[in-house]
């Protein structure tokens, strides 16, 4: 299964959560570094670092999760066309 097809698969609720959640942290990590710091820099600078990183991690897994139907859908296609290994 490739990429795109991976990330246009249904995804658990579960998944669809997580990237959510991801999605808002990395928006909070970029609204952080954003801002202009002042006197705490380097900890401030620190913090918007990490919630970016979590936050786009945890999109991306969040994402690229799909059901098991979807999975099974996809194998029996490719076992119509003959690819299946």
């Amino acid at each position: 299964m490739n990429i795109i097809r991976r990330y246009k698969s249904k995804t658990p609720k579960l998944f669809n959560v997580i990237a959510k959640v991801g999605a808002a942290l990395g928006i909070v990590g970029g609204v952080i570094l954003a801002v202009p710091a002042g006197i705490f820099a380097a900890p401030i600078i620190t913090v918007g670092w990490v919630l970016s990183s979590i936050g786009t991690a945890s999109f991306g897994i969040g994402k690229l999760v799909v059901t098991p139907e979807a999975m099974e859908d996809y194998k029996l296609e490719q076992s119509k066309k003959g690819l299946e290994k």
